[in-house]
């Protein structure tokens, strides 16, 4: 190549050299909540209002968030959220409360959060409409934060600016107003519409009960939720002796890495008649409260599941069918410094199958549901027996489960480690049916010789094949006539 075809290499800048690698807000907000149902993007936003209560303090005894609330009211033209949780403080809101994820450098989630991953907000934000107002009224700050469509549209600003107002709420606590609602999303939020009155309510119901039970308030327009608790039949509350064959749970309890375990699983009713069985309107029915709940410090992740996830159709459990609608179990994960270590979805809406926690603590799901699978059917199509075991057993909350049990049960190590322990039940067992008898009767040992020359040609064949043989020879000429 000649001089002259020759070109000089540019000198390029530290500008000229920058590749753009910045998301883009588009993206990001269809990233976030395309997977997550409405229902389950609003419980987000009630799990802000529970982490708020716990960073503030919550109350002791069986009450804790009592005078604590979250009035929910939505239409097709807006969706607001009050609580009075203590609000969110000046300094968590300049720096990770409107982040797009928890910050590296962030504080680690208060005692007991549920809230783990930081984007429960604004997914629930973004999910429902383009424009928004956060109003929090705290002891030290009183200030708003908008994000509107203007702000959602450019790619190049990731900052949003607070400002100080005047309190709008009685109480320390936040708004939130979303307006602007999407497409879809009007019509579920809609006066009257199957969303309001069935879908977001179950939904409630079903995540908060045992939150519901410790005394925190939740109406969704204007209509409180009240708890539905998980519960059991327990025979005889007390003391548990190996003796006993008594309708009753089978306890599981365990410290693991730094979370605590407590699980139960029995029957929450009784067994199957036929008729259910074969009833696709029962089924459909008793079922609702079959099959294993997930609890994650409080929270409900996982209701009533009949899948492998928990267990059905593994390790030799067998698969769900309607013969074991009277089956539910209960296991609740805990801790109180390391919510990150809790086994659930980003979703708050499934567990997390790669969890080594859940893992092992699946296995004893699987080994308490094959105690009350035999049961069912040791005993299937003998109700009129069941139905005397069962009257004598009681309906127990699953708060009111976990205190017997501390109180009353003897709990044995699992494979001699002290950090996990169970107390297997001792269930009613099926007589056997008594198919044989032993025949047993005295004769002269000079006869015994005789017959045994008749049967055998010889004198001292055993006395049980001379028995035998008389028996069925006799048999043989009884079944002829």
């Amino acid at each position: 190549m000649s001089k002259d075809t020759q070109k000089p290499s540019p000198k390029t800048s530290a500008d000229d050299r920058e590749v753009k690698a910045s998301p883009a807000k588009a993206f990001f907000v269809w990233m976030i909540t395309r997977d997550i149902e409405l229902q389950d993007a609003i419980l987000d936003l009630l799990d802000n209002c529970i982490d708020g209560i716990r960073r503030i303090g919550a109350k002791g005894g069986h009450k804790p968030y009592a005078g604590r609330y979250a009035h929910i009211t939505f239409d097709e033209t807006h969706f607001s959220i009050e609580d009075n949780c203590g609000g969110i403080p000046l300094d968590i809101a300049k720096t990770s409360a409107f982040r797009m994820g928890r910050p590296a450098d962030a504080k680690d989630p208060k005692k007991g959060s549920i809230g783990v991953y930081g984007i429960g907000m604004k997914r629930a934000i973004f999910k429902m409409g383009e424009n928004c107002v956060v109003h929090s009224h705290t002891k030290g700050a009183t200030f708003e934060v908008e994000i509107d469509k203007h702000w959602l549209e450019d790619d190049n600003n990731w900052k949003l600016e607070f400002k100080t107002v005047t309190a709008k709420l009685k109480k320390h606590g936040t708004r939130i107003t979303v307006t602007d609602l999407r497409k879809g999303i009007k019509d579920q939020l809609a006066k009257g519409s199957h969303f309001e009155k069935e879908v977001f309510p179950k939904a409630v119901q079903a995540a908060y009960s045992l939150l519901i039970e410790k005394g925190f308030e939740v109406k969704v327009n204007g209509e409180v939720i009240a708890p539905d608790l998980p519960s059991l039949l327990w025979e005889s509350p007390g003391p548990e002796n190996k003796t006993d064959l008594k309708i009753r749970p089978y306890i599981y309890k365990a410290h693991i890495d730094g979370v605590d375990i407590s699980l139960a699983v029995g029957f929450y009713r009784p067994l199957a008649s036929t008729s259910e069985e074969d009833s696709a309107a029962d089924r459909r029915y008793d079922s609702d409260k079959a099959g294993w709940t997930v609890v994650c410090n409080d929270r409900v992740v996982l209701s009533c599941d009949q899948t492998a996830a928990t267990g059905w159709g593994r390790a030799g459990v067998p698969k769900y069918h309607t013969q074991f609608i009277a089956i539910a179990g209960y296991v609740e994960f805990y801790s109180q410094k390391h919510p990150s270590l809790l086994p659930m979805t980003t979703t708050k809406r499934g567990v997390d199958l790669s969890s080594k926690i859940y893992d092992t603590v699946r296995e004893r799901m699987q080994e308490g549901i094959k105690y009350f699978t035999k049961f069912t059917n040791d005993w299937k199509g003998r109700e009129d027996k069941q139905k005397a075991m069962f009257s004598r057993a009681q309906r127990l909350s699953l708060p009111q489960v976990c205190s017997i049990a501390e109180k009353h049960l003897r709990f044995s190590k699992i494979r001699g480690d002290p950090h996990q322990q169970h107390v297997p039940p001792h269930l009613p067992q099926q007589p056997k049916e008594i198919t044989e008898k032993r025949i047993s009767f005295m004769r002269p040992i000079r006869q015994i010789k005789e017959v045994s020359v008749f049967l055998f040609d010889k004198r001292d064949a055993k006395l049980a094949d001379i028995g035998a043989e008389c028996f069925d020879r006799t048999l043989k000429q009884a079944q002829k006539k």
